[in-house]
């Protein structure tokens, strides 16, 4: 039966049982992962923060590398695996056979915020602390949720395992935004928000202390998708829960403002506009790539456009919506 395999190679903090403030878990290197329920989609954004304490495997493929995020499909082949290789961020993409490594070594000793996002037909988009750090165009659609478990911690079908603190781990179903990534890496979520399918805070445990009765990794999301810890020790100051985080408990993130998202637009007119159909751009002497926002920040899609070309907003509900071009210029326009 297929397996996936979600390897959250690097830190991830905050497990939360008997609640202590600022806890994350820590992973051996050895043996230690956490089995989770696969709630992947072919869009979907995952985020961790994370600590890693030694160097990754070196390899040429990230799931020759310790994963974040592991799916296996069987044998040496994987659907996707988010890992830590050569110091670098790293997603091998089964489906569509892309593999992406990103430019930033995130093996320092320090905390990072790293996600992948995953854009179904469009683009693989690796972030480290909150910045783009690669990308790379033409992904398949295949999804990837037939599967019931994820690791979090190791490529485990091929026994490779981060050494990390961890915190902070979250899947959602959709394209996260440069912007919601960089607004939400630094503090805790509501667990109630859009699109969020798994949460995991990590505020578990008494620090470095006997745990052996807490095994379960809660999920703080409304969905029930716990987790089980596996090999660890519980009983010192690795393999346990820990008393390191990058995040402070309790510090909940404030609504995206929308300020995030507008910019000043000094080439590009739009029109019709309001309309219930179609919108066009003016102005454009060349091929444009854009961004679609709602009002609450999320994007909802990626296009291109050039002169003379129609984008179709029939599908859109009525309301305010954002246009953001690749040089920073944003239109808003009303769908009505």
């Amino acid at each position: 039966m297929k397996q996936i395999y979600l390897v959250l190679t690097l830190a991830l903090s905050y497990l939360g049982l008997t609640a202590q403030s600022g806890n994350s878990l820590n992973l051996d290197g050895t043996d230690d992962v956490v089995s989770i329920t696969n709630v992947t989609t072919a869009t979907f954004t995952l985020e961790a923060t994370i600590k890693v304490l030694s160097p990754s495997p070196t390899g040429v493929m990230a799931y020759e590398g310790a994963g974040i995020l592991d799916s296996d499909v069987g044998g040496d082949a994987f659907d996707f695996i988010f890992s830590v290789l050569n110091d670098k961020l790293c997603f091998w993409d089964g489906s569509s056979y892309i593999n992406i490594a990103g430019n930033t070594n995130v093996v320092d000793g320090n905390w990072h915020h790293v996600a992948v996002v995953r854009e179904a037909n469009v683009s693989l988009r690796l972030y480290v602390d909150g910045v783009l750090d690669a990308e790379i165009f033409g992904v398949d659609t295949t999804v990837l949720n037939d599967n019931p478990n994820i690791y979090i911690g190791a490529a485990y079908v091929d026994s490779r395992f981060l050494n990390t603190d961890i915190d902070e781990v979250r899947i959602w179903n959709y394209a996260r935004s440069i912007n919601e990534i960089d607004h939400y890496k630094g503090c805790e979520l509501t667990g109630n928000e859009s699109g969020l399918v798994s949460y995991y805070q990590f505020n578990q445990g008494v620090a470095n202390a006997d745990n052996a009765a807490i095994t379960t990794l809660i999920d703080n999301s409304p969905n029930g998708n716990d987790g089980t810890l596996m090999n660890f020790t519980l009983d010192s100051s690795a393999s346990n829960w820990t008393d390191t985080s990058a995040i402070t408990t309790g510090d909940t993130c404030a609504t995206l403002s929308l300020n995030t998202i507008t910019g000043n637009n000094t080439q590009y007119v739009l029109f019709p506009n309001p309309s219930s159909d179609f919108i066009e751009i003016q102005g454009l002497s060349k091929t444009e790539r854009y961004a679609l926002y709602n009002m609450l920040g999320h994007k909802l899609n990626l296009g291109l456009t050039m002169k003379g070309d129609k984008i179709d907003i029939r599908h859109l509900s009525n309301g305010l919506y954002f246009l953001k071009f690749t040089n920073g210029d944003t239109i808003k326009f009303i769908k009505e």
